[in-house]
């Protein structure tokens, strides 16, 4: 997909619909130049014959509206228009086959928009990195005649990629071990990354594709012995939580209510952007987290279970509440939904990249760099437990299965907590001391 500039005047923009209010049987009209310029802005009819249709092309799936309106080389990249002249899809494919007719596909209009305003605003589709390396599975016979766990062999690195300007070196595949142990509160991810990659690497070096092994020199992931060093870059002080908070009040309702209840919760982006009317209690002024939203390229967004399996409830600021309850009366005024945080524009539930862009933008509004919905997890929990919070309720509230696994994460020493925790042994002391010499007085009397 291009965005370009046009310098011209006079011109109406078009409208968009929404794609995802789509029905089976609507009218579909295609515009475009099928088979080249002579034949410029050929306009064909058909009906919306099959949604959400899941079609490879090439090596990527794709979930895409089907039409019966006759799409022909050429057309692709033109606009699919609905009866009322609202743009609801971008052309991109046909079935080409002697057995086949009317199998057209369009790009859905609620999925192009995004990559639009990242196109325009980056000159990038964000959230979405590419390693540059193709390759081939390591079947199971294949696995059993090298003696290698089943993995991916890589073959071809993609000119130009990130992937060969870094090359493969032994400082880089630690590097990123060391990214994923960082990441893990196990060993067991970068151990598997090791293991993968050393088979691969060791298959590679067998079939004469590289000179050496350069996973010789990479020692086996051992435990941390610092993970909140690691961790406590991670995180936001109060004076920028309260920078973040003061920028909101001029943002829009939706964002004030989002940012607002991550910041009081220390909930994960998927269960923020997953949370129901339903697990509002408005009178109480709580919140049960029951489900996050995820994403995957087969089955697009959807909702899933929590983390760890579990629900969990607590109680929220009231201002909160209040912001809350000011976008549920606008979102009735629009297209009313089950789910708290919806597109404006389609009614669907936000996508979980949505607040990590938002949140990137605020932040630089505000002077806070790599800021990103995770960082507010971790602010609440590490000012929380700094603050003299019980570690065993901040696990419970951000739902660890493992209070352990909170303590190792969220609790980070710096010279203002040292220096305290000096001054409370001292007190103690002083106090035990203080006690002992009474005593002693008494005693004597």
């Amino acid at each position: 997909m291009a965005v370009l500039k046009v310098e011209a005047s006079g011109l109406t923009p078009c409208e968009f619909g929404k794609s995802g209010e789509l029905r089976i049987g609507e009218l579909a009209v295609v515009i475009g130049n099928p088979l080249g310029l002579d034949l410029y802005g050929t306009m064909t009819t058909g009906i919306i014959s099959g949604l959400n249709r899941t079609i490879t092309i090439g090596e990527n799936k794709m979930t895409l509206i089907q039409t019966q309106a006759s799409i022909n080389k050429g057309n692709s990249g033109g606009p699919l228009i609905n009866a009322y002249g609202q743009i609801i899809g971008i052309t991109s494919a046909k079935v080409n086959s002697a057995y086949g007719e009317g199998l057209g596909f369009a790009i859905p209009i609620d999925e192009a928009l995004p990559i639009v305003d990242d196109l325009m605003e980056h000159g990038y589709v964000t959230g979405r990195p590419m390693i540059g390396i193709s390759g081939e599975d390591i079947t199971y016979i294949m696995s059993l005649y090298y003696r290698l766990p089943q993995g991916v062999c890589v073959r071809f690195i993609t000119p130009e990629s990130g992937a060969e300007a870094a090359g493969i070196k032994a400082g880089d595949i630690n590097q990123l071990l060391r990214k994923h142990q960082a990441a893990s509160d196990s060993l067991s991810t970068p151990i598997k990354v090791y293991t993968i990659v050393r088979a691969v690497m060791k298959m590679a070096y067998k079939d004469e594709l590289i000179e050496h092994n350069p996973m010789d020199r990479v020692d086996r992931p051992s435990k941390r012995k610092d993970l909140s060093k690691a961790q406590s870059s991670m995180s936001c002080t109060v004076d920028e939580i309260q920078k973040l908070c003061e920028a909101l009040k001029t943002e829009p309702i939706l964002w004030q209510a989002l940012v607002q209840l991550l910041i009081d919760s220390g909930m994960r982006i998927g269960e923020c952007v997953g949370l129901l009317w339903s697990n509002v209690d408005f009178d109480k002024a709580r919140i049960t987290v029951d489900g996050t939203l995820v994403y995957s390229p087969d089955k697009g967004v959807f909702r899933d279970r929590t983390k760890n399996g579990k629900s969990r409830e607590f109680g929220i600021d009231p201002d909160i509440i209040r912001l809350l309850k000011v976008l549920k009366e606008k979102q009735k005024l629009t297209e009313e939904s089950e789910y708290v945080f919806t597109n404006e524009q389609t009614g669907k539930p936000l996508h979980p990249d949505s607040p990590r862009r938002y949140l990137k933008k605020l932040g630089e509004k505000c002077g806070i760099k790599g800021i990103h919905p995770h960082m507010l997890r971790h602010s609440f929990a590490s000012i929380a437990i700094t603050s003299g919070a019980d570690i065993a309720s901040v696990s419970e509230k951000l739902g660890h299965s493992d209070k352990a696994v909170t303590l190792r994460m969220y609790t980070h020493a710096d010279a203002v907590s040292i220096d305290k925790a000096s001054e409370t042994y001292r007190d103690a002391i002083k106090l035990k001391k203080n006690d002992a010499n009474n005593k002693e007085e008494r005693t004597k009397k």
